[in-house]
């Protein structure tokens, strides 16, 4: 009835549909009969036309009424446009390279030179076990304020500026770019940055989501005490040529709940230093995981395990739907607007299965987890 509104892209997982609208960069799942009625609405001639087809499927007239009500403005909804501010380019001074850290990243260095010990906060911390004498750097990053902006230039190349409150966004592309200096190639070339933890194991590699608070990033710690390589924590990129898992090297984010969980497990964990983050997050320590040399590669991965952490709760694995962990690691995520990456991200998803694990004895949970890796 509609075709404008129609998603750009539709691939069928099990009994869910995942549909993909360009406009927006949404993703939502669908169940198989939801999306029926959908593509029955856009493909109709008009509304009496959707009604008979409707009709015949066993729909009631209410039901029929209700679909031509809801249906286009569920469609409008997903075809909303992403927007973006456009940027507000500054030429490059370097007058305002007041605090500057290297970091050692496998073979890599970076130089990072901050404007105030404010902004330094804002990236440092999770990267602050990497932080080396000065030695000749690869790249340099440069991070200041103007009036109530936020700049970043990376080799004096200017890369975007944001609003103070928008510090959040500052982060995101802060760590793509670091990424692309790593592996030398542009933002492009990645499906997507999400909020998660990688671990692997004997050639064996899963993503570990969670909502925030349940548990996910004090269950990464723990499985380093277990003889896991941790690769990232909190963000997990996905190159497009290979549609592996690559490391992120910034320490293991432990809210203050946790602390005293850690403190009997993992030796040294005490003496880290507390980095305050704000109102909601608190106290925060930061636990280097160490990595053997040349980690800085792909990882396979066909396992994604939600982890929800449950005061008296038993210990309990168990697969879950697309749209369970969808529902989990779409938000708070970046994924690529670019077609061919949405593509090759939805045939990934293909790919995993999904899993979650509910538990409060972490020695059981990570028996479970250890079964579950080794199936």
């Amino acid at each position: 009835m509609n075709e404008t509104l129609a998603p750009t892209m539709v691939e069928h997982v099990n009994k869910h549909v995942i549909l993909w609208f360009q406009k927006s960069n949404q993703y939502i799942v669908s169940t198989s009969s939801t999306y029926k009625v959908i593509a029955t609405f856009l493909s109709a001639e008009d509304s009496h036309h959707f009604k008979q087809l409707v009709l015949k499927s066993g729909f009631t007239n209410e039901q029929a009424n209700q679909f031509l009500t809801e249906i286009p403005n569920f469609l409008e909804d997903c075809n909303k446009p992403v927007e973006n501010s456009q940027p507000d380019p500054v030429e490059f001074e370097g007058n305002q390279r007041n605090i500057s850290c290297e970091y050692d990243i496998d073979t890599f260095r970076l130089l990072v030179h901050y404007d105030s010990d404010e902004l330094k906060q804002l990236i440092h911390p999770p990267l602050e076990h990497l932080e080396v004498l000065k030695l000749n750097s690869d790249c340099i990053f440069d991070i200041f304020e103007k009036g109530n902006k936020i700049y970043f230039f990376r080799n004096e190349n200017f890369v975007c500026s944001w609003v103070k409150k928008e510090y959040h966004l500052f982060q995101g592309k802060f760590i793509i770019s670091l990424l692309c200096s790593l592996h030398n190639n542009e933002e492009d070339d990645w499906i997507g940055t999400f909020h998660a933890s990688a671990v692997t194991k004997s050639n064996k590699t899963a993503m570990i989501i969670g909502d925030s608070g349940m548990g996910k990033s004090t269950f990464t710690a723990l499985l380093l005490g277990n003889g896991y390589e941790i690769l990232s924590d909190d963000i997990v990129p996905i190159l497009a040529k290979d549609s592996c898992l690559y490391p992120y090297p910034g320490g293991i984010s432990i809210k203050q709940g946790a602390f005293d969980v850690l403190k009997s497990k993992l030796p040294k964990f005490e003496k880290l230093r507390e980095h305050y983050i704000n109102p909601y997050k608190g106290y925060v320590k930061y636990l280097n995981a160490p990595k053997s040399k040349g980690y800085l590669v792909g990882y396979p991965c066909s396992v994604i395990v939600l982890i929800e952490y449950k005061k008296n709760s038993k210990t309990i694995i168990k697969n879950i739907s697309i749209a369970d962990a969808l529902e989990i690691l779409i938000p708070q995520s970046w994924i690529s607007p670019k077609v061919s990456n949405a593509k090759k991200f939805m045939n990934w998803l293909k790919t995993i299965s999904f899993y979650k694990l509910t538990y409060s004895n972490s020695d059981e949970a990570i028996r479970e987890f250890e079964q579950l890796m080794n199936d």
